[in-house]
């Protein structure tokens, strides 16, 4: 006997009169497009206050204005479809209120992930929480909630159309529209080609010396233009290595770190000569630390990182971040990297694409390819090579997934490292051809480096942004074009912060002084030893750091001057190499035969600190 005010079973709740109709399935589909897109594009404008209100890293680029709605249509509507098919056998779910519940908690689920410090099952509480509240008002007035779903769709689908042709033709048109009146650089005006091979140590290619042949093609590169043997980048990761590149300042001076990205004080490269009338573009793989949001593209007239694809239109909702970002699904799936990872062909056929479209002036270019970066694949035919064994590759580690790794372990990821290394080399030989068919590498200065090494346990860690270590720093730098040397090599030490200065030396009415650092191409002909700079690096801790790195004190500091490697932390525990020590293996810092050494060199970190 059923009790008053509850149904029989299988019979549809208790519910007003005035909901017992069941939901169109067109209604249905509207009220996704409707509520998907308005908490889509509510997100879009969280992340850019988020992005630039409080230079923020959002990890998302300019695309997000139509890959967030359109992303949050899809989970809503994946969510939406599958309480539809259970509304065959399970009837009132198909009731307006149950079904406009289901599309508001996973909605505004989604939109409470990006609440910093906000647990996900709090998140999933307050999701629930809100279609709970949204259940009652429909159930209250479904005709006029159904409404209000329709009209929202038909707004929602105007504004993502309209997102569509803003990010398409009308940044094209922005783009020419900013070259208008702008000054047109002389014929001696060199195009610059900046490419930034993410991850690359110099220590893995043959370029340095290895004995393995990971990099034919810098080999050439190398032959026909000016090598640095000793260069450094100014940080052990991607975001403050690039921006100290773009700037010329040493990444304590910007003020950005693992949260925020590089801010409006000091002009970019990019900046300067847009101003002096270059194309300026940038392509970049590494989406997440080089996007929009990080300040890298701040000055470039034309920037691409997130490529549209299905899973970047995933991604662009903060469950389908998790979804995409999570070990045991991508271990699910199959996978050994992220979805949507952007390999070198597509950055190079992004440039190719852009620069068919150029026509009169110089260009300045900057790429970021990030095959190297783990987690390394390689295609199989290039794993072979290295004889890299895919099924004892690790991925998906975690922060400390591999401190119990024995030398057979690291052994093997270093072969699938370098396999990935040797791939991106090869694409580098095709990015070098595709300009060479178009005419446009002759008058180049091409510039090749990387924003900062990686570590196969040479120091008891893995991976980078862990310490400042030489496998963390040593990276190569090659420059090539009219003028420069062929087939010298440089042993005096130098940062890849310099590579704005230099740049800028080589560009005719440019003051080069506008950029801190020294000309490259200067220290390298400068026999008589006369310029002496010192090669500072730095890194700051990520939050939860672990006991077991060195970053996990606070901000670790290094210098290189005269022969010696200094590094100390924040707690003052000091470690001098010598620079003939490439291992590092030595500790100086309590020698006295070094004490004046040390004593120079941590005054001038000091004197550094102080500017």
């Amino acid at each position: 006997m059923t009790q008053p005010g509850t149904s029989p079973p299988g019979r549809e709740p208790h519910l007003p009169l005035r909901e017992r109709a069941r939901l169109h399935w067109g209604d249905a589909v509207l009220i996704v497009i409707g509520l998907a897109a308005v908490a889509g594009f509510a997100r879009v404008a969280g992340l850019s206050l988020i992005a630039f209100g409080l230079n923020r890293l959002v990890h998302h680029g300019m695309h997000l204005l139509w890959m967030a709605p359109l992303g949050s249509m899809l989970v809503a509507g994946l969510v939406g479809g599958l309480v539809w098919l259970l509304g065959w056998p399970i009837k009132w779910l198909r009731r307006p209120s149950v079904f406009v519940a289901s599309i508001m908690a996973v909605t505004a689920t989604s939109l409470a992930l990006d609440i910093s410090g906000l647990h996900r099952i709090s998140a999933i509480l307050l999701g629930l929480g809100v279609g709970v509240g949204a259940a009652r008002i429909v159930a209250r007035a479904p005709e006029q909630s159904i409404r209000i779903c329709r009209r929202l769709a038909l707004v929602a689908s105007f504004a993502l159309f309209a997102s569509v042709l803003a990010m398409t033709i009308g940044s094209r048109w922005l783009e020419a529209w900013r070259a208008k009146g702008r000054p047109l650089p002389g014929p001696e005006a060199p195009n610059i080609l900046l490419v930034i091979l993410d991850t690359v140590r110099s220590m893995s290619l043959s370029t340095y010396g290895h004995g393995v042949p990971t990099s034919p093609a810098l080999d050439q590169l190398a032959a026909s233009g000016t090598r640095f043997w000793n260069a450094y980048a100014p940080a052990p990761w991607t975001t403050p290595s690039h921006a100290s590149v773009m700037t010329g300042r040493w990444p304590f001076e910007l003020g950005l770190d693992w949260k925020h990205g590089l801010d409006r004080t000091h002009p970019t490269l990019a900046q300067v000569l847009t101003e002096a009338g270059y194309a300026t573009a940038g392509f970049t793989a590494n989406f997440t630390n080089t996007s929009i949001s990080s300040g890298i593209a701040r000055g470039f007239t034309h920037y691409e990182d997130y490529s549209p694809s299905f899973w970047n239109v995933l991604r662009a909702t903060a469950i389908g971040e998790r979804i995409t970002s999570s070990h045991g699904v991508l271990r699910v799936l199959g996978m050994n990297m992220y979805p949507g990872r952007k390999r070198s062909p597509a950055v190079t056929a992004e440039f190719l694409r852009w620069l068919d479209r150029q026509s009169g002036r110089p260009f300045f270019v900057f790429l970021n390819y990030f095959d190297a970066h783990d987690p390394y694949e390689a295609p199989p035919e290039v794993e072979a090579r290295f004889q890299v064994r895919r099924d004892l590759v690790r991925h998906n580690l975690g922060l400390l997934g591999w401190v119990d790794w024995d030398a057979a372990q690291v052994a093997e990821q270093r072969r699938a490292y370098e396999a990935a290394i040797a791939y991106q080399d090869s694409q580098l030989q095709a990015l070098f051809d595709g300009l060479r068919q178009r005419g446009k590498l002759e008058n180049s200065l091409v510039i090749v480096t990387s924003d900062h090494g990686e570590e196969f346990f040479e120091h008891g860690l893995m991976f980078h942004g862990l310490s400042l270590y030489r496998p963390a720093l040593q990276v190569p730098l090659i420059l090539t074009g009219r003028g420069i040397p062929a087939g010298m090599t440089v042993g005096v030490p130098a940062s890849t912060r310099s590579i704005a200065r230099t740049v800028l030396g080589r560009v005719p009415g440019v003051d080069p002084s506008r950029f801190a650092g020294v000309d490259l191409l200067q220290l390298a002909s400068d026999s008589g030893g006369r310029i002496h700079e010192p090669v500072f690096s730095s890194v700051d801790p990520e939050l939860n750091t672990p006991a077991e790195f060195p970053v996990h004190h606070g901000p670790l500091y290094s210098v290189l001057y005269r022969g010696y490697r200094y590094i100390v932390d924040r707690r003052g525990v000091e470690e001098l190499y010598a620079l003939d020590d490439p291992a590092e293996r030595t500790n100086l810092a309590s020698s006295p035969d070094h004490a004046a050494a040390l004593a120079e060199l941590r005054e001038r970190l000091r004197e550094a600190l102080r500017r």
